[in-house]
């Protein structure tokens, strides 16, 4: 009924339109508006034309090309993800437009068409396709009605879940089940503490995470091959410090103990400074269970009340450990300092 070559050919040699001139060159009937404008936004689909809201226009954006990104949301729901310009290297910011069935959650890993908006440095994708899923739980806080508030999500959606499963006052853990376009099916797999327990935001936090605050059988039995001291130290092709004042610079209460420093005079004029750390590659082969569990989790977790270790309690408390009058091995290096 209504001609896309006509409308493409006129942006072409005219760059902008309003609604009310397209209505015009087209002899759309005032009665023909809502199905004229449901054309309009079928070619905004396609990424055939575009529609400032700045400007009050149509126009032909400039497709940059389509890309993976990440689907971000804002505190307000709006949804934007970052590109990377191949000429600049900068991070292009741009809206996303959501037009189709595709029901994206914050993060998912999504793929978009990529366009220039009328403005200069502003850019909109088009939302194409979601290639994976980034979270299959939500986080919830159960209130008295047994209505749940869902924690770390922001975006516009109502919510599906078996009431009776559910505790007054509790933090619970759900599988996402399915997503529909305006609602989310959730299963309860989780009953996590109590809105009171202390420290209960930091363990959300750690929750959201998937933080691990156990290690695998396959870990711990590897760890259980090292020993838990240091033997025959001449046997091994070490320097031996073991006759030298090493002080830790660890916390008072700190129980793994990874680093320390020693410090004597050579001369009038040098003081030598030796840095010491544990020594865990010793213990830990490249491409073994311990390393790739280490390689996952990256870091030791400090929290207020408790540790969640890099490495299992036997490595990271004990022969890891720089605890104090046992022998360790260490990678160390010594650095003369004159005055």
């Amino acid at each position: 009924m209504f001609s896309k070559k006509i409308i493409v050919e006129y942006l072409q040699k005219n760059k902008t339109s309003s609604f009310k001139n397209l209505a015009r060159i087209l002899n759309v009937a005032s009665f023909q508006n809502k199905q004229f404008s449901t054309f309009l936004n079928t070619l905004k689909n396609e990424g055939q034309i575009a529609f400032s809201k700045k400007h009050d226009c149509f126009f032909i954006p400039e497709f940059i090309g389509s890309f993976e990104t990440e689907y971000k949301t804002n505190i307000k729901g709006n949804a934007f993800c970052f590109v990377k310009d191949s000429n600049s290297e900068k991070e292009l910011k741009a809206i996303i437009f959501k037009h189709n069935d595709l029901n994206p959650l914050k993060n998912d890993l999504v793929l978009v068409d990529f366009y220039k908006d009328l403005d200069e440095g502003f850019y909109f994708a088009i939302l194409k396709e979601i290639k994976k899923r980034k979270n299959e739980y939500l986080l919830a806080e159960v209130d008295e009605n047994l209505d749940i508030k869902p924690l770390f999500f922001n975006q516009d959606f109502e919510f599906q879940y078996d009431k009776k499963s559910l505790e007054a006052n509790t933090y619970v853990k759900f599988k996402i089940e399915k997503i529909n376009r305006n609602s989310i099916s959730l299963r309860l797999v989780k009953k996590l503490f109590s809105t009171n327990q202390p420290y209960a935001d930091i363990d959300l936090i750690i929750e959201h995470a998937n933080v691990d605050d156990f290690f695998s059988n396959e870990v711990i039995e590897e760890s259980k091959l090292i020993p838990d001291e240091v033997e025959n130290i001449h046997d091994f092709n070490r320097v031996d410090l073991t006759n030298q004042l090493i002080v830790t610079i660890d916390g008072e209460k700190t129980k793994d103990f990874d680093d320390a420093i020693s410090v004597k005079k050579k001369d009038e004029n040098i003081y030598v400074l030796g840095v010491h750390i544990a020594d865990v590659a010793y213990y830990v082969k490249e491409d073994s269970q311990l390393d790739k569990e280490a390689l996952r989790r990256g870091t030791s977790i400090y929290l207020i009340d408790k540790v969640i270790p890099m490495l299992p309690e036997k490595l990271s408390n004990g022969i890891c450990s720089l605890n104090p009058n046992v022998n360790r091995f260490t990678l160390s290096l010594e650095v003369e300092i004159d005055k």
